[in-house]
């Protein structure tokens, strides 16, 4: 990990959390609280980590506030969408598959 790289990257995170959040469609938004998470372990920065820490509670206070306007779906239809984890997985190959509302999905993400 080149440290400069980190920061650059958590800079370009961090404004999209602080100020375009609102804008970030729901299937974009479970990807953006995973970035948020993996800069939160990351080691070499550890500034950047406790700052994603606060990012993601910032997240979970949009989250909270605004829970009814991510209410709607995350495409369009009629069904659940099913989601997938890629780091679960079963001996019978099963990907870790689960239907959820979008918004329960964000609280898992987090």
């Amino acid at each position: 990990h080149d440290k400069p790289h980190i920061v650059y990257g958590f800079n370009s995170v961090s404004l999209i959390c602080t100020d375009f959040l609102t804008n970030l469609p729901l299937d974009c938004l479970a990807l953006f609280i995973t970035t948020i998470g993996c800069y939160g372990l990351q080691s070499a920065e550890i500034n950047v980590s406790l700052t994603g820490i606060g990012l993601l509670l910032s997240i979970a206070d949009f989250l909270g506030k605004d829970s009814g306007a991510l209410s709607q779906p995350l495409h369009s239809g009629d069904h659940a969408e099913t989601f997938s984890d890629p780091q679960e997985s079963t001996a019978e190959g099963d990907s870790g598959s689960f239907a959820a509302a979008p918004v329960a999905r964000l609280w898992i993400s987090l």
